[in-house]
């Protein structure tokens, strides 16, 4: 269901559009009232177009009452202004503690400064039923009207109450089961932490044998090197065979530089900048090298 394109364009100007139009929406299908464009002149002489919404509440089949809603542009920061028209010139308006005489309603809902946000003007209009069942803003000429406000308003007033008491009803179910609900979920999460708990504990105990087991266990002996198994009877030895370990480790190195560059793991430039470094070292080592085997060679 859309609204009209006057009032889509209205709501541009409205502080909440999105809450306000959801709102207008179920007003206009509960109660099949109608939204539209309204000028509306306030205490102090300005005026503005706001958003009405206008048509008949039914309090009975027999029974109902116009009414206009004008909904201010902070909508639901302050509460729509509510307006009871006579059906006709021969009906006047009561003047009670709800309507004024000049049928403006003053509701303690319409007096909450902010309004609930869920679905407020379907609860100002309920709101409204009850007052008008039990009491009609309206002076009739007709007995028979009157007659006819009266027992409705009282049929309207039991339905209510009728309603009501299911709404309890329901409350104190949902209540219930949401009781019930909490105190199973305390149930397993309790069973869970004794369990978390249990297995805790003997983690615990097997972590404790374990350290007993390894604190009695002889220390390891001493890893043996290299260079416990290869004896060099000389340092100018040593440094060749160093030097000789080294070239041959960069040529390793340039060759795995090769196979990164052909399978993409590294670019070009990175590549060349390896390369230069690695090689201008290994040509280092093997000039060192060859200066150690001249020294050794007879």
């Amino acid at each position: 269901m859309s609204l009209p394109s006057d009032v889509q364009l209205l709501l541009r100007g409205y502080k909440n559009p999105q809450l306000l139009e959801a709102s207008l929406k179920e007003v206009v299908s509960q109660f099949q009232f109608t939204a539209g464009q309204g000028h509306f002149c306030f205490n102090d002489g300005s005026d503005a177009d706001l958003i009405r919404l206008y048509g008949d509440l039914i309090i009975s089949p027999a029974v109902s009452v116009p009414l206009e809603l004008y909904i201010l542009r902070d909508f639901p920061e302050h509460a729509p202004y509510v307006y009871v028209r006579p059906p006709s010139s021969q009906v006047g308006i009561r003047a009670t503690a709800v309507v004024d005489a000049d049928g403006l309603v003053h509701l303690n809902v319409l007096r909450l400064d902010p309004l609930p946000k869920d679905h407020v003007l379907v609860s100002i209009m309920q709101s409204l039923m009850w007052e008008f069942g039990t009491l009609s803003p309206f002076d009739s000429t007709t007995p028979k009207l009157s007659e006819e406000l009266a027992k409705e308003s009282s049929l309207a007033t039991v339905k209510v109450q009728e309603r009501l008491s299911n709404l309890q009803q329901d409350q104190a179910t949902l209540a219930r089961r949401r009781d019930d609900a909490i105190a199973r979920l305390r149930g397993d999460l309790q069973r869970d932490v004794s369990t978390v708990e249990s297995s805790i504990r003997g983690y615990a105990a097997s972590l404790d044998e374990l350290t007993a087991i390894l604190s009695s266990l002889p220390p390891p002996p001493t890893p043996a090197t290299i260079d416990d198994y290869v004896m060099v009877p000389s340092p100018l030895l040593a440094q060749v065979l160093g030097l000789q370990a080294e070239d041959s480790a960069l040529d390793e190195c340039l060759l795995h530089l090769g196979f990164a560059l052909q399978d993409g793991s590294i670019d070009l430039i990175t590549y060349l900048r390896h390369v230069r470094g690695t090689a201008g070292r290994q040509f280092q080592v093997r000039e060192l090298l060859r200066r150690a085997l001249a020294l050794i060679t007879p």
